[in-house]
């Protein structure tokens, strides 16, 4: 399940947007995900108490307000966050920004 969070209304227009157009998307069932709209740093400070291990973390990507860019900020790899990156990305016409290596 993926779960939005945002912190005004032009976050709340963009999260619609990204939940409609993942509704085509069949392999977006196997997310645990949360997806933060809006600056990075309050995401960061937001999800500081679900940080615990690489193995057990949701996947979580920040999103800007502006929707030009999505970044994955925890459990990349393990938790899918790259790959829902890019697939929140391609649905949006937005650049996903891969960090890790």
């Amino acid at each position: 399940m993926i779960h939005y969070e945002y912190i005004n209304e032009r976050g709340r227009l963009l999260a619609e947007r990204i939940a409609q157009s993942l509704k085509q998307e069949k392999n977006r069932e196997e997310y645990e995900a949360i997806v933060f709209i809006g600056a990075l740093g309050i995401c960061v400070r937001k999800i500081l108490p679900l940080v615990n291990s690489k193995y057990t973390d949701p996947a979580v990507i920040c999103v800007d307000t502006t929707g030009k860019y999505v970044i994955p900020v925890l459990s990349g790899h393990v938790g899918g966050a790259n790959n829902l990156a890019r697939l929140i990305a391609n649905s949006i016409d937005a650049e996903a920004i891969i960090t890790t290596q």
